[in-house]
């Protein structure tokens, strides 16, 4: 993951020096894109008894078998208001799931057994106010701030029991999700270049960092993409996103220490007016 940050930093510098054109006529105005985003998923929680010191940690992807490479969609839209001002949404939804079945464990006399079924929908969102620091025919470079949304979806769910042969000793259900939502103050940097009238380049990287309720969250949030303008109203981008989030939740007597982290491939279609 670290790696591929600083593969995404050293690309970015290296663009600065790559020639553009026609950079604020080819943003102004509004658009809406939307498209899959091909990612590895890296993510683990460790979760903490603040009363006797006991912890667990887990693997999402190891210990519980969630899918290391996964599809999500992704939405995004902005509208240059003018050459200062500008605004921005952007969601990302994941989705994944893994169920552990039919798992059983002899214990001489009694077998124990059970199902797992593990789920993640984490989302996030983001809305950010844009103010343009530099522009000129080749280049612009916004300064992001606003709110970050992150909707972080982690659950649990094992049923479970012991039997003797065919007759069941005890049966239980066990429910755990880490689900929570923490709107948190976002700042960031958006880098465009435009080659020709058809062909132009950007390079975003968001930090966010602080607290709501009882969570407290720092993410690194950046992408580079191409966007090649096939008409008058629609263009095509393709591009690579890494993200990382470091969340902890406290929820008494219990503390969730969350590090969710993806990087991989994103494109889509958009349409601008």
């Amino acid at each position: 993951m670290l790696n591929s940050f600083l593969y995404l930093v050293c690309f970015a510098i290296v663009l600065v020096s790559l020639s553009a054109t026609e950079a604020g006529a080819a943003s102004r105005g509004f658009s809406v894109g939307a498209g899959p985003s091909l990612v590895n998923f890296d993510s683990n929680f460790k979760i903490t008894n603040t009363d006797d010191g006991s912890d667990l940690f887990i693997d999402t992807e190891g210990t519980l078998g969630l899918p290391e490479k996964d599809t999500s969609p992704l939405f995004l839209m902005s509208y240059r208001i003018s050459n200062k001002h500008s605004v921005a949404l952007s969601y990302v939804g994941i989705r994944r799931q893994n169920e552990l079945a039919n798992l059983e464990l002899d214990l001489g006399d009694y077998t124990a057994y059970g199902n797992i079924l593990i789920r993640d929908t984490t989302k996030y969102y983001s809305f950010n106010y844009g103010y343009t620091l530099f522009e000129d025919d080749r280049s612009f470079v916004l300064a992001s701030f606003g709110i970050f949304g992150l909707d972080l979806g982690l659950s649990l769910e094992a049923v479970g029991g012991i039997r003797n042969g065919e007759d069941v000793i005890e049966e239980n259900n066990y429910e755990k999700a880490m689900g929570v939502f923490a709107p948190l103050p976002l700042f960031g940097l958006d880098f465009w270049w435009a080659y020709t009238s058809r062909w132009g380049l950007g390079s975003k990287i968001a930090f966010v960092g602080g607290s709501y309720a009882d969570v407290k969250a720092v993410v690194v949030d950046t992408s580079i993409r191409g966007i090649y303008r096939m008409s008058k109203h629609f263009e095509a981008f393709v591009g690579v996103k890494y993200f990382s989030g470091d969340i902890t939740i406290n929820d008494a007597p219990y503390r969730n220490e969350i590090k969710y982290g993806l990087n991989g491939l994103i494109g889509g279609i958009g349409y601008r007016f």
